[in-house]
This record gives structure tokens, sequence and C-alpha cells, in this order.
């Protein structure tokens, strides 16, 4: 998670909206954009708030601002991010500023910038929860996730697809994802999603305990180890092995598309199949019912 400029460097700021303090704890959200607000911005960023406080409340008490800036083009982005996010982020946060940018070009309709509002909040909500203590990037990743929504099939699927083809990724390597491929980054994801699922079945899904573990131990992995009563090492090894058990063939077989390409494929075999007994019917007819050259030629003339 780099560190960015809190300015975009524009010809005029417009302050959307305010979400007030009663929302999210005792927080003030501002929302910033270089152009007009996108319709229903305001009501459906409301609703990815509500659903957000609703997880983790009881989380903080505390009083302040953070400020979600909405940059229109690729260039904007860049700029508020001093170019040190991957061509594929779409969004980022800066826990010691206190500021979100999101990249949603003025034309999309798509939602995904607005559900990344909970994604980005929930890295600055973990980073003050620790006190900016240092923390493994797929457990940064997984906890942003997990407070979004539940693991998406895709997700699933890329990871059973991963498992089959060797290409699995370790949860230690994810500390270089910035660096990797859009591709490659999306299994990255992936995999921190369902290592932090798996991560919450063994805790109960005491997040809050784990946290007061590792700021108690000042120190991510012994506090992890104080409260899991396993390493981290052990965990990574752990996981590796149920990773491989759950996200198996059965997935992709189970999964829509896969079942929408069998029958397509069977549809075509079968239809093949039809069509060259029709052509061998046709052909013995033909050699029982041998025809007069007249007939050929006017066959031939048709």
């Amino acid at each position: 998670m780099a560190a960015f400029s809190t300015n975009l460097k524009i010809a005029h700021l417009n302050i959307i909206f305010l979400i007030s303090a009663q929302i999210l704890f005792g927080w003030t959200l501002v929302f910033e954009t270089t152009g007009k607000p996108l319709p229903e911005m305001e009501t459906r960023i409301r609703n990815q708030i509500e659903e957000f406080s609703q997880k983790v409340s009881g989380w903080d008490d505390s009083t302040d601002t953070i400020r979600v800036k909405i940059a229109y083009t690729r260039s904007e982005f860049n700029e508020a991010t001093y170019g040190l996010m991957p061509d594929w982020s779409i969004g980022a946060a800066d826990p010691s500023s206190n500021t979100i940018i999101l990249f949603f070009p003025e034309s999309s309709k798509s939602p995904k910038a607005i559900e990344l509002v909970k994604h980005e909040m929930a890295h600055i909500l973990l980073h003050k929860a620790l006190d900016d203590i240092p923390i493994p990037r797929w457990f940064d990743e997984g906890f942003a996730q997990w407070v979004s929504g539940p693991i998406e099939q895709g997700q699933a699927i890329r990871l059973a697809m991963a498992n089959l083809t060797g290409e699995s990724v370790n949860l230690w390597e994810l500390e270089t994802v910035n660096s990797w491929n859009h591709i490659r980054a999306e299994l990255a994801y992936a995999e921190s999603r369902a290592a932090f699922d798996y991560l919450m079945s063994t805790i109960d899904g005491n997040i809050y305990g784990l946290i007061r573990s590792i700021n108690r131990m000042d120190d991510f992995a012994d506090g992890f180890e104080d409260f899991t009563g396993t390493s981290l090492v052990n965990f990574y090894r752990h996981w590796g092995n149920v990773r491989l058990q759950k996200f198996n063939w059965s997935l992709i077989l189970l999964d829509w598309r896969t079942i929408f390409a069998v029958i397509t494929i069977l549809f075509l075999i079968g239809g093949t199949i039809k069509l060259i007994r029709n052509k061998r019917k046709k052909g013995e007819e033909d050699w029982e019912h041998p025809m007069s050259m007249e007939a050929v030629e006017e066959r031939e003339q048709d």
C-alpha cells in the first residue's frame, strides 16, 4: 500500500457531499471529484457505507475525516498516486492521511468504484486499529475483501484452475503483487480472500480478538501465534494443503460456464454424428437404386 499525494492537481475540485458522522462511527467522509458527480452516486455510496458500518461497528469511537477523491481519468489517478500504483489498479488508500483515491471514468456505469469505497475504507480502518504495525499484504487485502462482501464464484474458480495447472501463489509472495500483471494480481487477491476466510473459520470469526493480540504483542507474527496457537509459517503450510483440497476440479465442473461449454460441445458432436449418418444413409440408398445417366445429368443441371 503506497503513500500518495493528497491533492489532485486540477483546475477545480468540487466537494460532492458529506456523509454524516452518525453513519460511520464518528467519522465524516468528504467525497471530491474533478467533474460532475455520477448519477445516483451519493445514494449508492451511502448504501455501501451503511453495510460497511454494520460489519465493523464497535471498532472505533474516534472522530476523523476521510477524503475520498474520485479521478475520472487514468492520468489524474496516476498523478494523485505519484504513479506508484500498477496500471490495473482502480483504487488506493493512504491510512496516514485518511485519503482514498478511486479511478472511476465519468462515462462508466460500472458499480465497481462504488463498491471499492468499502474496500479502501477497510484498509484505513485496519491500519488505524493496528496503530500502523506492519502487516502482511495477504492479510491486508483479505480483510478488505472480507469486509466488502462474500467471496465471488469467479475467485473460487480461479483458485481451482490455478491448483490444477500448478500456477498457485503462496501467501508470502503477495508482498510484490503491485509488480504483477493483472491476471496474476487477480489470482493473488482471490488467494488472500480465501485464506482470510479460512483464518476466520479457525478463530470463529473473532477478528477483534486477533487484532487485540497483535496490538498487545506489538508484532503481527507474534500476535498471530499468540492468538491462534500456530506460527505464521505453519499457517501458510496448512493453508496450502487446505487450498488444494477445497478448490479442486469439482468446482470447475459445477461452474455454469463449464456446464454450458460441455453442453455446447456435446450438441456439436451429436449434430456432426447425425449429419454423417444421414450422408451415409443417402449414399447407401443411391447405391441400392442407381440413377440412369439421364437422371444424373438432370440433377446436375438443376
